[in-house]
């Protein structure tokens, strides 16, 4: 129910638990076919399949839009040609559309480009949070989104001797 922290070297996408043991099956890494193909940017976390669970993409250094679903399955309609390379976490936004996506980039030659996913939205798979990553800059998920009981700690006194403490 916690959601999981997910983080990308040039090597694999790793993934989290709340409490910091890393999640079975991980990491990711890029699909076989160059052996000196790595990730360029951070990861993506959404639905871009419209199967109902969100999936990992990343860029890499062939300029291709990798997308894992979290069992480690190339997402279908994934790897997509970028037209450039690509350092920073592509964006999805929503389209003019009604209940569309589309998934925009950045070149570091400064170009900006989209690419149409053509799947449905679900507000719940997109509300993934980020440093700085809400329109009032939050960067925490909310507890009523958090399917688990959140767990706290009894409460407690601590009395400190002798009082005041001096030295070290």
């Amino acid at each position: 129910g916690y959601p999981k922290i997910i983080q990308c070297t040039e090597n694999g996408v790793y993934a989290f638990r709340h409490d910091g043991i890393p999640v079975s099956g991980f990491p990711f890494h890029v699909p076989p076919g160059d052996n000196d193909e790595h990730i360029t940017s951070p990861p993506v976390v959404a639905d871009l399949d419209d199967d109902g669970r969100p999936d990992i993409a990343f860029a890499t250094s062939n300029m291709r839009l990798v997308s894992y679903d979290p069992s480690g399955i190339l997402t279908p309609g994934f790897p997509i040609a970028l037209s450039g390379e690509v350092v920073h976490s592509p964006c999805i936004f929503r389209r003019a559309a009604p209940d569309s996506i589309a998934i925009a980039y950045i070149t570091t030659d400064g170009k900006i480009a989209a690419y149409d996913l053509q799947t449905a939205i679900d507000d719940d798979l997109y509300i993934w949070p980020m440093w700085k990553g809400g329109p009032k800059l939050n960067s925490a998920l909310l507890n009523s989104k958090i399917t688990s009981k959140v767990q706290t700690t009894a409460p407690f006194e601590a009395f400190c001797y002798p009082n005041p403490i001096t030295g070290e």
